[in-house]
C-alpha cells in the first residue's frame, strides 16, 4: 500500500548509463558540476568487494558516529556521510538497550548549515527509502543495474541526484522503530523467535504504539544532538523533522515530545528547532464517543476498493478516480444518486449493500488494476522468479524531463534491496553483517498499536511557539492521502471549520479549528530556478508563510520521485522561510 512506503518499486531496466558521476563542489538548483571518474571507480569496488569484515561487532557498545562510504562510487564529494547507532533506553520488551541505527548524508560545508530529521512510516519501513530512493545525493534506481560497475561487480551504483535536498540542509535517517532497518535491541523477548542483537525477528523488541515510538525517537534525538553531532549546539543552525505516510502521526508527535522537552547540546545550550514537514500524511482519527480510536481507517485496506482504508469512506477516492477519468461517466453518477452522503463520506458505517456493489464491486471492473503510490506509473518487475536481474538494453529511456515531469522519472527496482543485502554495504555502513534489515508494510509481521489520537493539538502547539509547518501532497497518489482529502483536512482546520465532517472525523471539541489568517489562497508554483515555464504545483499560506498546504502537480506518494524539481523548490522555501516562485495565471505552454 501507498502509506508506508516499504515497498520497492519494481522496473523493467533499460538503456545504458555510465557510472555514477562525482560531484564537485558547486552545487545550486540542482545544477552540479561534476566528472566521471571511471578507472578510480572500478579499483574502489575492486576494493570494496574484496573488504568485508568479520563479525567483531559489539551490539552492548555500537559505534555512535563514523564516516561511511557508498560502495558502488569512488567518491561522494562533495558531501559526507556518517552513520552509527544511538541509544534509545530500554524497548517495550523491557529487557536490554535499544539502539537506532541511522545515515547522514552531510551537506557540503555542513557545520554551517541546516539538519534535517528524516523518517518514513509503516509502521515498519526502514528511512533509508527516502535518503536512497527519493531526495538523497545519490538514489538507487533501475538505472544502478546499468553501469559499467555494476556489469562488473554486481554492486547496483548510487546514481547522482542532481536535485538532492541536501544542497539545501544534512539529512539524516533513522530507521525506526528498533529492530526496523538496522536498528535492533541486544535482547529478545518481545516475544516470537524471541533473539536480540542485529539477526533478531521483528517481534524481538517488544510491542510498539506511536505514543512509545515517540517517546523512544526523542531519547535518539537527544543522543544524536549530543552524542553524534554536537556541532549542532554551537552552530545554531536549524534543526527541522521530516517524514511521509505515517510519519504524519510518527514526525508530529516527535515534535511535540521536542517542544514539551526541549532538547539541549551537551553545554547545556537550546538547539535551535526550526519546525516539521510531513508528506502525503496519515494525520490519525478525531476521538469520537464510543468508537474505537483507530475507527477511521484500516490501514491494510489502503490499495483496494474497501472502507475504512486510509479514509473512512468511499467519497474521496471515487472523486479521486473519477477526476482521472478512471470510471465511467455513467457510474460515477449512479454512485451520486444511490449512495447517501453520509455513508460516502463515513459520517454513517459501514456502506450499505447497495452502494457498496456501485464503489466496490463495479467501480473495481472499470478502474481495474492500479498503483496506489502513483495512479500513473507502470514500472513492472525487474527480476525473474529466481531472482536474476532483468537488464534490457537497446529500449529507450524514459526522458526524466529534467526534474519536471512525473510520467519519466526512472523505476525504482529492487536496487536498494539488492544494494543493502551486499556484506560490502554493511561493513561500509557500520552494519553488522547478520543483520536482518527489517522492512515490513502496515505493520504486519511486528506488533504495533496505535493510539494517537488525531495530531492537531500538535500542529497548534508549534504554530504557537513560532515553528514552521509545511503540509505537501502528490496528487497521483492513489493511497486515499493525496490533495483533496488532506486538503479537506487542513482548510478547515487551519481555518474556521468547526464542526465540519474530514477525513479524520468532526471538528468539534476534541479537534478545535485553529482559526489562523490565510494570507495567501490557493495559487500556482513555479520550480527554481525562478524564471522557468513549469507548474511545480499548488500553495496555500497561512500567518504570511509559516504555515503552508502543498499539491505537488504529477507526483505520487513519494514526491521527490516524482517531480524533484519542485519538491526541491518547495523544500528549499520551506528551509529559507520563504514562497516558491509564482507562475502568472491562465499560463498555456505550447
Amino acid at each position: 500500500m501507498a502509506l508506508f512506503d516499504g515497498r520497492l518499486l519494481a522496473a523493467v531496466l533499460v538503456g545504458s548509463a555510465a557510472a555514477a558521476p562525482l560531484a564537485s563542489d558547486t552545487c545550486r538548483y540542482g545544477n552540479c558540476e561534476h566528472s566521471p571518474d571511471q578507472a578510480s571507480f572500478l579499483q574502489h569496488a575492486r576494493d570494496m568487494t574484496k573488504s568485508e569484515s568479520a563479525s567483531t561487532f559489539d551490539i552492548h557498545n555500537p559505534p555512535i558516529r563514523q564516516a561511511a562510504s557508498l560502495p558502488g562510487l569512488a567518491s561522494t564529494h562533495p558531501y559526507e556521510y556518517f552513520s552509527g547507532f544511538l541509544n534509545g533506553g530500554t524497548p517495550p520488551s523491557g529487557r536490554g538497550t535499544m539502539y537506532f541505527h541511522y545515515i547522514c548524508a552531510m551537506a557540503p560545508n555542513w557545520r554551517s548549515m541546516p539538519l534535517t530529521i528524516w523518517y518514513n512510516g509503516g509502521p515498519g519501513a526502514p528511512s533509508t527509502f527516502g535518503l536512497f530512493q527519493e531526495f538523497g545525493p545519490y538514489i538507487l534506481s533501475s538505472d544502478s543495474f546499468r553501469t559499467e560497475g555494476y556489469r562488473t561487480h554486481k554492486i547496483p551504483t548510487p546514481i547522482y541526484n542532481e536535485w538532492t535536498w541536501v544542497n539545501v540542509t544534512s539529512i539524516c535517517e533513522i530507521d525506526s522503530p528498533p529492530p526496523v532497518g538496522a536498528s535492533y535491541c541486544t535482547e529478545g523477548n518481545g516475544t516470537k523467535g524471541s533473539t536480540g542483537g542485529p539477526s533478531g525477528d521483528a517481534y524481538s523488541c517488544g510491542p510498539w504504539t506511536d505514543k512509545t515510538t515517540a517517546a523512544a525517537n526523542h531519547r535518539a534525538h537527544i543522543s544524536l544532538l549530543n552524542d553524534a553531532f554536537p556541532e549542532f549546539e554551537a552552530s545554531q543552525q536549524p534543526v527541522s523533522l521530516l517524514g511521509e505516510s505515517y510519519g504524519g502521526v510518527y514526525v508530529p508527535l516527535f515534535a511535540n515530545a521536542w517542544i514539551d522537552d526541549p532538547i539541549k547540546g551537551p553545554n547545556g545550550t537550546l538547539i535551535n528547532f526550526h519546525g516539521f514537514a510531513v508528506g502525503d500524511p496519515f494525520w490519525a482519527c478525531i476521538p469520537m464517543a464510543g468508537k474505537a480510536i483507530d475507527w477511521c481507517a484500516n490501514l491494510t485496506n489502503v490499495g483496494f476498493l474497501r472502507w475504512p482504508n486510509a479514509l473512512p469512506g468511499p467519497y474521496w477516492d471515487m472523486e479521486f478516480f473519477h477526476g482521472h477519468s478512471q470510471m465511467s461517466e455513467a457510474l460515477y453518477r449512479d454512485i451520486m444518486a444511490t449512495c447517501s452522503m453520509d455513508e460516502l463520506k463515513g459520517v454513517t458505517m459501514p456502506v450499505s449493500e447497495t452502494c457498496m456493489e456501485l464503489v466496490s464491486t463495479r467501480a473495481g471492473e472499470e478502474i481495474g488494476s492500479y498503483n496506489a503510490y502513483n495512479l500513473f506509473e507502470a514500472c513492472v518487475s525487474d527480476t525473474y522468479p529466481n531472482g536474476t536481474v532483468k537488464v534490457l538494453d537497446g529500449l529507450s529511456k524514459p526522458s526524466p524531463g529534467s526534474g519536471d515531469t512525473g510520467l519519466g522519472a526512472p523505476c525504482l527496482g529492487s536496487a536498494m534491496g539488492k544494494w543493502f543485502d551486499l556484506g560490502v554495504t554493511k561493513a561500509a555502513l557500520g552494519i553488522p553483517s547478520n543483520n536482518n534489515f527489517i522492512s515490513l508494510d502496515n505493520a504486519i509481521g511486528m506488533t504495533y498499536t496505535a493510539d494517537a489520537p488525531f495530531v492537531g493539538f500538535v500542529y497548534e502547539k508549534a504554530i504557537k511557539a513560532g515553528k514552521r509547518v509545511l503540509v505537501y501532497e502528490g496528487d497521483t497518489d492513489a493511497s486515499g492521502l493525496s490533495t483533496a482529502p488532506i486538503e479537506d483536512i487542513v482548510v478547515p482546520f487551519f481555518g474556521n471549520g468547526s464542526g465540519v465532517w474530514t477525513p479524520a472525523g468532526r471538528l468539534g471539541s476534541a479537534s478545535k479549528p485553529l482559526g489562523l489568517q490565510m494570507t495567501r489562497p490557493w495559487r500556482p508554483f513555479g520550480v527554481l530556478p525562478a524564471g522557468r515555464k513549469v507548474l511545480g504545483g499548488y500553495t496555500i499560506e497561512w500567518e504570511d508563510g509559516q504555515v503552508r498546504f502543498a499539491s505537488i502537480r504529477g507526483a505520487g506518494h513519494m514526491v521527490p520521485v516524482y517531480r524533484p524539481a519542485a519538491a526541491f523548490t518547495l523544500f528549499q522555501a520551506f528551509q529559507n522561510g520563504t514562497s516558491p516562485p509564482t507562475l502568472p495565471p491562465s499560463m498555456a505552454v505550447r
